[in-house]
């Protein structure tokens, strides 16, 4: 019993995390401005739902990125007002920090929302003319001579499949693990699920496009649209097989595709450029599928996937709806339009090493210049406070696109699956049914 009560005691005397948290919000609800006007910011602070009083927290204002003001304030358990304004379109940012003793921010756990921004208490943004956020950028002269090479190898390539029998603990699914050949270093890989009584020509399609994440493919998803009559297939972005452990992911696709950068000049090598092979041919493989019904095919992803999901809507003619949710891959030349570039680019050292030859490159692979060349219905998402993949660089891609588009945005949102495609959603559940995955994560 003493040794009990020790082993409580101890447990009790552990330090207990406060749980910090901020109301915060702009005068103009939706987070839109025009250049030149004042966008005004209330946030309180909080302490375990307390307003916080006597405690030191700083405001990190940024435009497009970059910290352009760092304020240190003290809290007296009142609401208090920053002000910001940019003179030309582009992105404004609002991110609270709560110090400690030493005069530096809190961090980890009951203090950030997630671990990507380890002190960052609350944050919100906003967006001047959004609709003049513009690409200065040109694309390349030979970019669809390019594409309609790439298409022609993908094309000497057989689509075969090998499917493997998943137990799913859905009576009416059968889950598949699926493998099909592709150009390139790997194949396609990924999770097939189709209703077990589903009739030939019947089933509308679904391919959902992993984000960057050192691991597997979701199995619930595809399982959920099966069960409401989809034809549904959710590929990786790497390419390895899936039903795999942790490790094993974690260790190859680092050392495949290191950071993304392998090859990253090379515009016929570059390692992230095979993903949009991968991309072709998982649509390849569906439209192979008996169940297709032949008229509607949905392509969906986040971040790294609504790169692919933007790619997959411009490079194949048969895709009718695409959920585009907080896509990178966009605006990988930050030089003229002083936004932030996208990830992998996103590093000073690579751009001054290599400069043009690294710009060159990735432009085949910019989602602003697929854009233009999108003939389906597509749905967009942005927050604005995602920090990874800019809205100001999500605009510059949503604003080039020339077909039937819609947006949905929120100014309290940032990445990792708290910005919602909310537009997109309702498009899909008109469609196919309700079910939305949320995985939209960046490998760090």
């Amino acid at each position: 019993m003493k040794k009990i009560f020790v082993i409580l005691f101890a447990l009790c005397a552990l330090p207990v995390f406060a749980k910090y948290s901020g109301d915060i919000s702009l005068d103009k609800k939706d987070g839109f401005y025009k250049s030149g006007e004042t966008a005004t910011c209330q946030v309180l602070l909080k302490k375990d739902g307390t307003p916080l009083k006597g405690v030191k927290a700083r405001l990190l204002l940024k435009k497009e990125g970059k910290t352009i003001s760092s304020e240190i304030f003290e809290t007296d358990g009142k609401a208090k007002t920053f002000t910001g304004s940019l003179d030309a379109p582009g992105w404004l940012y609002f991110g609270f920090e709560v110090l400690g003793s030493d005069g530096k921010a809190l961090k980890g756990k009951g203090v950030c929302k997630h671990r990507a921004k380890p002190s960052i208490v609350t944050e919100i943004g906003a967006l001047f003319d959004a609709d003049k956020i513009i690409s200065p950028n040109e694309c390349p002269a030979d970019f669809d001579k390019f594409w309609a090479k790439r298409r022609a190898e993908l094309d000497k390539v057989p689509v075969e499949a090998k499917l493997t029998p998943l137990e799913c603990k859905e009576k009416n699914v059968k889950l598949y693990a699926v493998e099909v050949k592709c150009s390139g270093s790997r194949p396609v890989t990924g999770y097939l699920a189709v209703p077990a009584d589903a009739k030939p020509g019947k089933s509308p399609a679904v391919v959902e496009f992993l984000s960057w994440v050192n691991g597997d493919a979701s199995k619930t998803a595809p399982v959920a649209r099966a069960k409401q009559g989809v034809l549904a297939f959710y590929a990786t972005w790497h390419g390895f097989p899936v039903n795999q452990t942790k490790e094993f992911y974690v260790k190859n696709i680092r050392a495949a595709v290191q950071g993304g950068r392998k090859d990253i000049t090379n515009r016929d090598k570059w390692v992230m450029g095979e993903v949009y092979l991968r991309v072709m041919r998982a649509l390849d493989y569906i439209k192979t599928r008996p169940e297709w019904d032949k008229k509607t095919l949905v392509v969906v992803g986040g971040s790294l996937g609504g790169a692919q999901t933007a790619a997959a809507a411009a490079l194949d003619k048969d895709v009718t709806l695409a959920l585009v949710g907080v896509p990178c891959f966009s605006e990988f030349d930050n030089r003229k339009s002083g936004r932030a570039s996208s990830t992998p680019v996103r590093r000073s050292r690579l751009v001054k090493k290599e400069g043009d030859r690294l710009f060159n490159a990735v432009a085949y692979f910019d989602i602003v210049n697929f854009a233009p060349r999108t003939k389906c219905e597509v749905f967009v998402c942005t927050g604005f406070a995602d920090e990874t993949c800019a809205p100001s660089n999500v605009y510059a891609y949503y604003n080039a696109l020339k077909c039937k588009k819609s947006m949905s945005t929120n100014p309290r949102t940032g990445h990792f699956g708290t910005t919602k495609n909310i537009k997109g959603n309702k498009k899909l559940e008109e469609l196919v049914g309700s079910i939305t995955v949320y995985n939209y994560r960046v490998h760090k």
